[in-house]
């Protein structure tokens, strides 16, 4: 069974690390402002991605870390013993869809900034 796609890239959905990013959610203040005219949009781009892929949210960027799809409920039916069950595949709960939406946020947050 392959994984879902929302685990192409390691993504630590850690509740923990997850919260303690909410209190470092700004770019630092020697990150460039965008010209409204876009010429520095190059030295821009550049330190804006390197901010974000330290804060480990680049992937909802470049569309590596995609929204995860909840796992159906788990059903109980009898299988021969000899059929392998894969317990390599992990579960998508709600914690796991809110902590991303969550990370989907603050990336929007640091877009907009």
């Amino acid at each position: 069974m392959a994984l879902p796609h929302c685990f192409v890239k390691k993504q630590n959905y850690s509740t923990e690390k997850n919260i303690s990013n909410l209190t470092n959610d700004v770019l630092p203040t020697s990150m460039p402002k965008l010209e409204v005219s876009g010429t520095n949009w190059a030295i821009y781009m550049l330190h804006f991605q390197t901010v974000v892929q330290g804060k480990e949210l680049w992937g909802h960027f470049d569309g590596s870390i995609l929204c995860p799809v909840l796992s159906p409920p788990v059903q109980f039916i009898s299988i021969p013993i000899s059929v392998p069950f894969d317990t390599a595949t992990p579960v998508v709960t709600q914690q796991v869809i809110g902590i991303w939406n969550q990370n989907e946020g603050v990336a929007h947050l640091l877009l907009t900034q």
